[in-house]
Parts: structure tokens; sequence; C-alpha cells
């Protein structure tokens, strides 16, 4: 973070059109990290990549051994925090479900990723052991899983 908040404006813009390009190469708080820089140009798309970084980090965190890992999805919000007032502050409950539903639909469709293993470093055994990952096999099962309780929680909602 240090590195990047270093950028100028021009670099910065570069930067984030090249994660938004290559997201497979970046760790989902980097989207939620650009959310308020995209916002400035694009409300909606900065909710979008909040949403998309929000759903991978909460999958990765899942594939950590460490349960306590998954505290760390409660400071996201700290990271978008123009986006995330824009969504909170936006009325239309139909604008929210459609962008969430975007987001699944878009993790869904891109199955590159980076490797989960960096969620696992903000646990607590990381202090005490090496971060580990539940078995691979898993993956797809607690990717499909987050999808499907996310589509559930907004026809809840209603």
């Amino acid at each position: 973070f240090e590195l990047l908040n270093s950028l100028n404006s021009n670099e910065r813009a570069k930067v984030i059109a090249w994660v938004q390009k290559n997201p497979e190469k970046f760790a989902p708080f980097y989207y939620m990290y650009f959310a308020d820089e995209i916002f400035e140009k694009n409300k909606d798309e900065a909710a979008l990549w909040y949403f998309i970084g929000r759903i991978r980090a909460t999958e990765d965190v899942q594939m950590c051994m460490d349960s306590s890992a998954a505290a760390q999805i409660s400071i996201y919000p700290m990271l978008a925090r123009k986006t995330i007032e824009y969504i909170a502050n936006n009325k239309n409950d139909k604008y929210f479900e459609e962008t969430i539903k975007k987001a699944v639909i878009w993790d869904e469709t891109h199955p590159q990723r980076v490797n989960p293993i960096w969620s696992c470093y903000h646990g607590i055994e990381a202090f005490s052991n090496e971060p580990q990952l539940l078995p691979m096999e898993n993956y797809k099962k607690i990717q499909e899983q987050t999808r499907q309780d996310i589509l559930k929680s907004l026809k809840n909602k209603k």
C-alpha cells in the first residue's frame, strides 16, 4: 500500500486498469482498495468491484485451516469508504441486488484466481505456525456455497 500511495494519479490509474484486466494475479482486497478511485469516475463500477473483492475474500478465508482468518472481512469496508457510503445510501434495492448478482456471476465466470493462502496470513495461527489451506478439492464447494448463500440472502431480504 505504501508503494501504491506514492504513485501519482496517472500511475495509479494505469495500475488500477491493469488489476482490472488481470484480477487473477491480485488478492481480492486490491479490488476493494481501488474501489474508491474507480468511484470517482464510475460509482456503479466501483460498487461492482467492491462486491467482487468481498465475495472472493470471503471464499478465500473459508479455504484457510485457521477460521480466525475470517475476522479480516470486518475491516474491508474501511478500504472503500466512499463506495460503501454510496452502497449504504442507495435506497434502490433492485440496484443493490443486481450489482451483487453481477459480482456473483463475475466470480463464477472468472475461475482463475490468486492463491488463497494470502488470506490465511491474517489469522491468529499465522503468528505461531505456517498458515495452511484446506485441501484443494474443497475449494469449488466453498465457492459454490458462498455464491448460493449470497443469492439466498438476497431472496430472504425481500
